[in-house]
């Protein structure tokens, strides 16, 4: 399973993946520029870095599910996140 993720322009910034290595038990990491993270990494590397800083990959991604994602992008930020439960959640997420 390979979710991308997108500027509004289109440009592709990351995805969300179970095709790496550091991916275990179907459940997707991040990655950004070739790194993969998990929920509580710091992302390095993002235009914008520095205005808003650095930031955790659950932040981003807990941010990205909110736009208009479908309910395959939604269940992969779900389970990315759900990894750092004390992080930001997807809320309004039903996995079967």
């Amino acid at each position: 399973m390979k979710q991308r993720m997108t500027y509004s322009d289109g440009r592709e910034w990351g995805s969300l993946t179970t095709e790496r290595g550091e991916s275990s038990h179907n459940i997707p990491v991040l990655v950004v520029l070739g790194v993969a993270y998990g929920p509580a990494d710091l992302v390095a590397g993002l235009p914008n870095r520095d205005i808003f800083g650095e930031t955790t990959a659950a932040d981003l991604v807990a941010t990205w599910a909110t736009g208009s994602r479908t309910p395959e992008e939604r269940q992969a930020a779900d389970l990315f996140c759900r990894q750092w439960p004390d992080g930001p959640q997807v809320h309004g997420v039903i996995v079967t």
